[in-house]
């Protein structure tokens, strides 16, 4: 006994959603990037910001600072040291119910 076949093997194709840059076209959004704010040359031309900062990365170019910027360093900060009272102080916690107090 045979079946009959009531339709026709299709093939579907996936296309691939990376979408591939000329080295051309890496060059140009390299460049325009460094007149023009970051956000709107992204979205200008479909880019992650990630992604574009990875080409200038590559490319030797590192983020823009300001000229007039100081160079970012920590700053020194000392505390006074509190003063020691005579109270006596206690706050429960943890699982059990433990005080601890404070002398």
């Amino acid at each position: 006994m045979t079946v009959p076949i009531s339709g026709q093997m299709t093939k579907v194709y996936e296309m691939d959603t990376r979408r591939r840059w000329s080295d051309a076209e890496k060059h140009t959004i390299i460049e325009e990037s460094k007149t023009s704010p970051v956000a709107r040359v992204v979205k200008k031309h479909g880019v992650a910001v990630s992604l574009l900062f990875r080409w200038r990365k590559m490319q030797g170019i590192r983020v823009r600072r300001p000229a007039d910027a100081p160079p970012s360093a920590f700053i020194q900060l000392a505390l006074p040291v509190p003063a020691r009272t005579g109270c006596v102080g206690s706050m429960s916690g943890g699982r059990r119910g433990r005080a601890i107090t404070a002398r």
